[in-house]
Formats: C-alpha cells, structure tokens, sequence
C-alpha cells in the first residue's frame, strides 16, 4: 500500500492474494477455527518453504514420522505439488512470535483420515506438538471425518504421549515391510454420544486406510 509501483512489493502482494485464494477454496482452512491463542494452523504452501526446510532439517523427524526426505526447494515443491493433487492436506504451525515451528498433515479417505505431525528441531520440548495436535483434531471434530488414525514409530515416547493426550488409543495391529516398528492408534469423532467402532469394523477401516497411505498390515 505504501509503495504501489515497488516490484517487490507488488509481487508480494500477487503471491499473497494467490495464498488467500488457495486458502478459501480448500475445504481443509476455516479461518475461525485454526487459532488458539498464539497458535495457528496454515496451508502449507511455497512461502512456508525456506522456513520449513530449516526446520526439517534433522532427518530424525522424516525417519520417526515416516515422511519423506526434503532437503532441497525442489524436494519441497515437489511434494506440495503431490498434496495438491489430492484430497489431503498440509498445514504449517504457526506460532505468533516464533514463526514456522512444525508441520501437522491429512490424509483422507471417505471419514477418515491418517495424520501426521512434527515440530522442529529449533522448538520441540515446548508443549507445541500437543497443542498443534489437539487443534487439528478439534477443526476435523467439526468436518465430516468420524475416525482419525496414525502411525507412530514404537521408540517415539515423545510423539506417543502427545497422542494419549489426544485421546488416541493403540490397536493391536503391526505394520509389515519398511514399516515395522510401527504403532498405529485410533480416534473416534461421532456426532452422536455412544456409537462407538466394533472390533471388526475398525480393522477393516483400519485396513483400507493403510492401504490408502502405503502401510501394509502384517494381522
């Protein structure tokens, strides 16, 4: 506003509307519902990248989340640009003061999702992955998806109690191939007090979601 005809600012101005645009048209943002104090969620998009990949930077947080390796700009548009072609989501934690801290993601199939989370090297300890997680699983308590499922590493005792926090239960099913070692757990969201999830039900979905997200069930 101050320097209409300055380049710089006028292509900042273009990315930031082009941000908005994408934000309104994704059925993953409500505005309203993606802050809690001097926390918010954001979709994850090309501006967040240098700050993500400074974060991203311990390759421990791929390995014990199961991500993929991103060490390069083009790794990260790349794996943006597979999210975009999806019904999924990424979202950047947002903290007032800190800026970029970590990343929270969906993975959607039907009323479910698989999610994933984790917070840099430069903020872990804080309490930020428990509220990061809590707050996405409040925005997707408000959506369609009635079970969200995850896969924690069996030595992350760390990502484990933020999941106990979250009200996340263990199933006693083990994944199979490059994935063993892995502990999958279970949240019911329902609308109406009482339904619960059978047994056979949740393996069965459990089942199909690993399927969706290239987790193979060994039982």
């Amino acid at each position: 506003r101050t320097c209409p005809d300055a380049p710089a600012a006028l292509d900042l101005h273009e990315r930031l509307e082009q941000r908005l645009a994408q934000w309104r048209a994704s059925p993953w943002y409500n505005a309203d519902d993606m802050r809690e104090g001097d926390l918010s969620l954001e979709l994850l998009d090309q501006m967040h990248i240098p700050a993500w990949l400074h974060q991203y930077r311990d390759v421990s947080i791929g390995c014990m989340t199961g991500l993929p390796p991103v060490s390069s700009e083009e790794d990260a548009a790349s794996f943006l640009a597979l999210v975009a072609q999806t019904n999924d989501a990424e979202y950047a934690v947002m903290h007032h003061e800190h800026g970029f801290v970590g990343a929270v993601g969906v993975r959607c199939l039907e009323d479910m999702v698989h999610i994933h989370f984790w917070i840099g090297i430069d903020h872990q300890g804080k309490g930020l992955g428990t509220r990061a997680t809590q707050l996405l699983i409040r925005c997707l308590a408000k959506s369609h998806v009635r079970h969200v499922f995850t896969s924690v590493f069996c030595g992350n005792l760390r990502s484990r109690r933020i999941l106990d926090k979250a009200g996340f239960r263990a199933i006693s099913h083990d994944a199979r191939g490059d994935d063993q070692g892995y502990l999958f757990m279970h949240l019911a969201l329902q609308q109406t007090p009482g339904i619960g999830c059978a047994a056979d039900e949740l393996k069965q979905r459990l089942a199909r979601m690993c399927e969706c997200i290239g987790e193979p069930l060994a039982r």
